[in-house]
């Protein structure tokens, strides 16, 4: 084992090489030793001989070790960056994706009026809910989701990013929802599980060892289960000419927007992300 800043680095690349090239491996060991001891890569770069104590060393051999168990650096050093935030996150919840950045921001850009009531469904670590209160703090934001493990996380994000809002988080179950005290609501938004049980021998050990599978995965039967019930729970608690958001598989985008037509929502509209790839779908409420 080595002790010196730089022996550490090349024991990162040599232990990650099967899975990640060596500008990766060098990226994560300077990501945890900045999360783990606030040492900066410039830093680091300038004094590649500096020992480290015995106690900073086993601590980066340890994460090393989860690195290689295929765990995502996320849960290691506990930080997910989501739009110009570092959210907290543990095995609880998914890591926010940057495609959920772009559903976020579809709805800043379209949505600009005064005092809305807005409602986050299936909200884990609460990305999607602190992002619109930070950047909307005339809004009111609810969010919910099933998990209370998940909801301990997303309290937690709430308290540490927003100063000048806050966020109402709930426990719901939205396949059978019980609390109706968000009725009256301008937008609901949702990125509920969508990813199919087929599509879990095309994804990444990363995903599939260590992400939460009930926030991840739904029935190849029914894909459209969170879908339908979130578009019922719409037509008691969505006001008219209410606004609608989804984030959704690409091969279900179009399903998802024939859903909210045969539900007489008008305007409905399917969204390219970044990559070309038909990832949210809207609507108003008629």
């Amino acid at each position: 084992m080595y002790s010196s800043l730089n022996g550490i680095r090349k024991q990162f690349r040599d232990e990650l090489s099967g899975d990640y090239s060596d500008r990766i491996a060098n990226q994560l060991f300077y990501r945890l030793l900045e999360s783990f001891f606030g040492i900066k890569k410039t830093d680091a770069v300038l004094a590649p001989d500096k020992e480290l104590p015995e106690a900073q060393r086993d601590e980066l051999y340890a994460a090393l070790k989860r690195l290689t168990a295929k765990e995502p650096v996320q849960y290691i050093d506990n930080t997910a960056y989501f739009m110009d935030d570092a959210f907290y996150v543990d095995h609880s919840v998914l890591i926010p994706r940057p495609e959920t950045e772009e559903l976020v921001q579809l709805i800043l850009n379209q949505q600009n009026q005064h005092a809305l009531k807005v409602l986050d469904i299936g909200t884990g670590s609460g990305a999607i809910a602190v992002n619109l209160s930070k950047h909307r703090n005339n809004w009111s934001i609810y969010a919910c989701d099933v998990s209370n493990e998940a909801l301990v996380v997303a309290r937690r994000n709430g308290s540490e990013l927003l100063k000048n809002t806050e966020v109402a988080f709930y426990q719901e179950d939205i396949l059978q929802p019980k609390s109706f005290y968000t009725s009256g609501l301008d937008v609901i938004v949702s990125n509920p599980p969508y990813v199919l049980e087929t599509d879990k021998s095309d994804m990444q050990e990363q995903v599939l060892k260590h992400e939460p599978h009930t926030a991840l995965f739904v029935s190849n039967d029914n894909p459209l289960l969170f879908y339908n019930a979130i578009v019922m729970y719409a037509s008691d608690n969505l006001k008219q000419s209410g606004a609608l958001y989804f984030e959704v598989h690409e091969l279900y985008a179009d399903k998802v927007a024939q859903l909210l037509s045969a539900s007489d929502y008008l305007n409905v509209k399917v969204y390219d992300d970044l990559q070309g790839k038909p990832r949210m779908v809207s609507g108003l409420k008629s």
